[in-house]
């Protein structure tokens, strides 16, 4: 395999990436790859964080995606528990 196009990671705001994590019910921090909207923001030095919903078999950015009905649920939720949390923080 060759690379045709690479950069690295962009590291976001680590306290909205607590508070994602927590609003996502927990567990380790994914780091991902650029080249999204939020990683331009995080580059820019506008806090920012992104929040993941598992594809079935990991397919992901093809045809054949797909997410479980229950995670999909849990996605629409943790962002409205992060907001929520980030509201009442100030």
């Amino acid at each position: 395999m060759v690379d045709l196009y690479r950069l690295d990671p962009v590291s976001f705001d680590p306290e909205l990436v607590r508070q994602a994590v927590a609003a996502a019910g927990g567990g380790e921090p994914l780091i991902s790859g650029p080249l999204h909207d939020s990683a331009a923001l995080a580059q820019s030095g506008i806090p920012s964080v992104m929040l993941f919903v598992p594809s079935i078999d990991g397919v992901s950015h093809a045809r054949a995606e797909d997410t479980g009905e229950d995670d999909l649920a849990a996605g629409l939720e943790s962002p409205h528990k992060l907001v929520s949390s980030l509201t009442t923080v100030r």
